[in-house]
């Protein structure tokens, strides 16, 4: 078990017990999700760099950095998706940058920040779903990019997007202040369904139940909310107190939740 701290280190842990393999020291807070692919771990931090280390031995084997704006950005960080033998990855610079997975070169890099001079951050992890590459720009909005060259497909614009999830001919995402949103497959909207007062939005998460697909996503003044992912309708919502920030995760059978107040849930599906 990989596992990043605001401390800069890196934890190798073994599952079953818990005790240190072995730590990486980063430069920067650890606050990326480590993504494991062919023995490798790869992690971003808050100082706009990723790293390459040995997942057995937690030996450096690579990174690679961007110069982090001046002005302020937005909170969190992008993590690697490994595709293809690159790992793609966004940058508090509004840039998103496909490299070489095993030296860390950059192939390509392309910013997402349109004509916007502030909050460019592409902190949201990208997807490829059926070989095109969908990322989103804070301030930019969302992409659907050739994972080849970056070359750009179609650009939806709204603030605040956050992770993208695509499947079945539709994209899914989250916008602070503007609720979720489902495009179809050519950038165009299929729905929107406004939370008004939420707070910030979770990336969503795709369940798949007995009567159709839904979309769950929390909402940190607020909780998690479940909403039909071929209509927009709202179906459930889940108030647990003090709000959730973090993304719900499921195994396909139950829904698990951690709040802001600290609290842990297990919620059965039942739909």
């Amino acid at each position: 078990m990989y596992v990043g701290g605001n401390d800069g280190v890196l934890y190798a842990l073994v599952a079953a017990t818990g005790a240190e393999r072995w730590t990486y020291k980063a430069k920067g807070p650890v606050t990326g999700t480590p993504v494991f692919d062919e023995g490798t771990i790869y992690v971003t931090t808050g100082e706009n760099r990723v790293y390459a280390i040995d997942a057995g031995s937690g030996a450096w084997r690579w990174q690679y950095d961007r110069e982090a704006p001046e002005t302020f950005t937005i909170r969190g960080v992008s993590s690697p998706l490994l595709y293809g033998g690159r790992a793609y990855v966004g940058f508090a610079d509004g840039y998103l940058a496909a490299l070489n997975a095993r030296t860390g070169d950059a192939v390509w890099a392309r910013s997402l920040a349109g004509d916007a001079q502030r909050f460019v951050d592409v902190d949201a992890t990208p997807t490829v779903v059926d070989g095109v590459l969908y990322a989103a720009s804070y301030a930019g909005g969302v992409y659907a990019l050739d994972p080849a060259d970056g070359s750009v497909k179609w650009h939806f614009p709204v603030e605040g997007a956050a992770t993208v999830r695509a499947d079945g001919g539709r994209v899914w995402f989250a916008a602070t202040h503007a609720g979720l949103h489902c495009l179809d497959r050519d950038g165009h909207l299929v729905w929107r369904q406004a939370l008004a007062e939420a707070g910030e939005l979770s990336a969503p998460v795709l369940l798949d139940g007995a009567l159709g697909r839904y979309l769950l996503a929390s909402a940190s003044e607020a909780g998690t909310y479940v909403v039909d992912a071929a209509s927009g309708r709202l179906l459930q919502f889940f108030s647990p107190g003090h709000g959730v920030t973090a993304p719900a995760t499921t195994d396909g059978g139950d829904v698990y939740l951690l709040t802001n107040g600290g609290w842990f849930y297990d919620l059965a599906v039942a739909m």
